[in-house]
C-alpha cells in the first residue's frame, strides 16, 4: 500500500488564514474551503448582526445537515437499487428453474 505524503496547504476562512495538514491536493482543499466560505457568507447575508462565531456555528450546522441528508438519499438509493438487484436475481432463477 502506498503511504500518502501530507502537505502544508493554506486556506483563507472569512478572511483568516488557516494552514492544514492533508494529503489532498490543494486545489480539493481550496474547493471546500471555497464552499465553506459559501456558506459562511450565505449565513452572514441572513443574519447580518451575527457574530463570527455565530456564523460559523450556524454554518457548520448547515453544513452537517446538507451531509447528513446527502448519507440519508445514498442509503436510500442503495437500499432501492438492492432491492432491484434482489428482484431481478429472483426473475432470473424462475427462469432458470422453469
Amino acid at each position: 500500500m502506498k503511504e500518502e505524503r501530507k502537505r502544508s496547504v493554506e486556506v483563507v476562512l472569512m478572511g483568516t488564514k488557516f494552514r492544514f495538514l492533508t494529503e489532498q491536493e490543494e486545489g480539493h482543499v481550496q474547493k471546500i474551503a471555497d464552499y465553506v466560505n459559501g456558506q459562511m457568507d450565505t449565513t452572514r447575508k441572513n443574519k447580518p448582526s451575527a457574530s463570527l462565531l455565530d456564523i460559523s456555528m450556524l454554518s457548520s450546522m448547515n453544513i452537517a445537515e446538507t451531509y447528513f441528508n446527502n448519507i440519508e438519499r445514498q442509503k436510500a438509493s442503495v437500499n432501492n437499487l438492492l432491492d432491484k438487484s434482489d428482484r431481478l436475481i429472483s426473475f432470473i432463477h424462475e427462469r432458470i428453474a422453469s
